[in-house]
C-alpha cells in the first residue's frame, strides 16, 4: 500500500504538528533526512517513477500537461493494482491500469476522506489486489491556493496527519500491517506557490516511511 501525500515538503512538515507521522517515523524504517524527488518535481513524472523504478528520462513522463505515455513496464503491468486520486492519476497512467478518480469538483475539502473510504473498502473486499496506490490531494491543493509558507498549508498537513492516524488505527484493529507493507511518502515538496525545478530544499525533499510486513522497526534509511 503506497500512501502519497501530494505536495508534502519534509522541511515544511516539520513546522506542523504531525504526531502520527512522527510516531511512524520513530517506530518503523524512515529516512530522517528525507528522500529526493525526481526532476522535474511534478506529480506525473514522480508517480511514473514510483510505479516503474526509473527516472523520467527513462520512462518518458516529464511533465504534467504534455500528452505522453510511460515507455517502460511498471508494477501495475505485473500485479493486480488499483490507483486512487485526482485526474492526474489517469493522466500519468497507462490506459489499461485500474484508476479510480475522486471528483474533486464535487467532493471539495472531503476529497481525501472519500478516497480513504474507497481504499479501506477495497482492502476488505478486493482480496485479489496486490498493490494499492493512493494520492491524497488536500495538502497540495492548499499549497497552490495559499502558498506553502502559509498557515493554511500547515493546517492542511495537520488535517492529513489526523486522517492518517485514523487510518493506521483501523489498520491496527484489522491486523492489516501483519501482511501488508505500507509506504508513506510524497511525490514532491512545495516552494512558496509552486514546484518543478528543485530550486529549493522545500520542494526537493519529501518524507519516506516504510511500515508493516517486511519493514524493520527503528531503522534510519540513509
Amino acid at each position: 500500500l503506497l500512501l502519497v501525500v501530494d505536495g508534502l515538503s519534509l522541511n515544511l512538515m516539520r513546522r506542523a504538528r504531525t504526531p502520527c507521522l512522527d510516531a511512524l517515523g520513530r517506530t518503523w524504517a524512515a529516512a530522517p533526512r528525507g528522500a529526493v524527488t525526481v526532476y522535474r518535481a511534478l506529480t506525473n513524472p514522480a508517480f511514473a517513477s514510483m510505479m516503474t523504478g526509473v527516472p523520467p528520462e527513462v520512462h518518458g513522463m516529464r511533465d504534467n500537461n504534455l500528452v505522453n505515455r510511460i515507455g517502460v513496464e511498471g508494477l501495475p503491468d505485473y500485479v493486480p493494482s488499483r490507483i486512487y486520486g485526482s485526474i492526474h492519476m489517469r493522466h500519468f497512467a497507462k490506459p489499461h491500469w485500474d484508476i479510480r478518480v475522486v471528483p474533486i469538483t464535487r467532493t471539495g475539502h472531503r476529497t481525501d476522506d472519500v478516497l480513504i473510504d474507497w481504499l479501506t473498502a477495497d482492502l476488505e473486499r478486493e482480496q485479489s489486489l496486490r498493490l494499492l496506490v493512493a494520492d491524497l490531494s488536500h495538502v497540495d491543493m492548499t499549497a497552490h491556493a495559499y502558498g506553502a509558507w502559509s498557515r493554511h498549508y500547515r493546517e492542511a498537513i495537520e488535517a492529513t496527519d489526523r486522517r492518517l492516524a485514523s487510518l493506521f488505527e483501523r489498520f491496527g484493529r484489522d491486523g492489516v500491517l501483519r501482511d501488508t507493507t505500507v509506504i508513506v511518502t510524497s511525490d514532491h515538496g512545495q516552494s512558496c506557490l509552486d514546484h518543478s525545478y528543485l530550486l529549493s530544499d522545500d520542494e526537493k525533499y519529501v518524507p519516506l516511511i516504510v511500515c508493516g510486513a517486511g519493514a524493520r522497526r527503528g531503522v534510519a534509511l540513509p
